[in-house]
């Protein structure tokens, strides 16, 4: 099996680290992103340096802890708000966000993602990375995109899957984004707001 620690040069091992290869070796069970796109998350995130990040869809924090981690290699120390739908897996990453050490920058929210995204008010962030129910995208991208600062980043997991295939067709014709459709795994989708 492949880790995030062979695809990434880290210059130090740290406690998030440690939890990141934990969880890469309960894959088997558990559908995260992966390595190989965890990886261009984290290239992503080190790039753009968001402050203000929002994850639609936390299963038990793989993702928010390599965009975290990626934060911290790059200086910056951001806010990360996280909505998940069931509780227990929200709770299972609570345990994780403790155990990595960054549950004063992490609010985990449990509530459906598009409902949180309609209850937002006033706030915009540099980053928002989705990966929700596939049928939702559509609207999580209309929803996300006034929340978006200008020159943000949106991540769409699993852009290649035959269910979304039409919508990342849609977001690349989309004048009010620049896309691109990177081919790693099922797909990830990439729109900078303009």
């Amino acid at each position: 099996m492949t880790y995030i620690t062979q695809l990434i040069s880290f210059h130090e091992e740290d406690h998030l680290l440690s939890i990141l290869i934990e969880l890469e070796k309960e894959e088997a069970y558990l559908p995260t992103i992966g390595p190989m796109k965890a990886a261009f998350l984290f290239t992503i995130v080190t790039i753009t340096r968001p402050k203000r990040i929002l994850e639609l869809g936390t299963l038990h924090g793989y993702s928010a802890l390599v965009m975290l981690k990626a934060c911290k290699d790059a200086g910056i120390r951001p806010e990360l708000t996280t909505v998940e739908m069931s509780e227990v897996r929200a709770r299972r990453a609570i345990a994780n966000f403790k155990r990595a050490g960054v549950c004063d920058i992490v609010r985990v929210v449990i509530d459906d993602a598009l409902t949180y995204v309609r209850s937002i008010k006033g706030e915009t962030f540099d980053f928002i990375f989705i990966d929700i129910s596939k049928g939702e995208y559509p609207e999580a991208f209309e929803l996300c995109l006034p929340i978006l600062k200008k020159h943000g980043v949106m991540v769409f997991d699993n852009a290649l899957m035959p269910g979304v295939r039409r919508f990342s067709r849609a977001v690349l014709n989309d004048t009010r984004v620049t896309s691109s459709l990177i081919k790693i795994g099922d797909g990830m989708l990439v729109c900078i707001k303009r």
